[in-house]
């Protein structure tokens, strides 16, 4: 049920408790019925205007995003190994973000040692993903 359809269900039942308020004779119950009946049409109005609002935002904002997009240089990426690289900027970037949603996202520079080698990888910070660039030996010595 939406917001509307219930406050509609709560104006109904105010204006049945001023219909069955009218043979109270105590004037206070009456008085807060209409009362709260009329907040309750009050809001009803309020959130019709809410409502158009947000429509009207929605709609500019996929405009803004469609211009935005329109505008942005498309910058040339190159596939390398299991990550992008664009033609005139430095660095590396990750190959997940940019198939699934399009967002460039670079890819940091990590390592760590284990028992046998140094691995050295790329890291992307938003999904995760790390991507391999060297493995170096170690001596190990016992």
């Amino acid at each position: 049920m939406d917001l509307i359809t219930s406050i509609t269900t709560a104006i109904t039942l105010g204006r049945k408790a001023m219909e069955l308020s009218k043979n109270v004779a105590n004037q206070e119950i009456r008085q807060i019925v209409f009362d709260v009946s009329e907040q309750l049409l009050q809001v009803r109005s309020d959130s019709l205007e809410l409502k158009e609002e947000n429509l009207r935002l929605r709609e500019e904002n996929a405009a803004l995003k469609q211009q935005i997009a329109e505008s942005k240089p498309q910058d040339t990426l190159t596939f390398v190994q299991d990550h992008y690289v664009i033609e005139g900027r430095e660095g590396q970037y990750c190959a997940h973000c940019y198939d699934e949603s399009k967002n460039i996202r670079r890819l940091y520079p990590k390592s760590t040692e284990n028992y046998a080698a140094k691995i050295t990888y790329l890291e992307c910070l938003t999904c995760k993903n790390k991507f391999q660039v060297r493995s170096q030996s170690t001596d190990i010595s016992f």
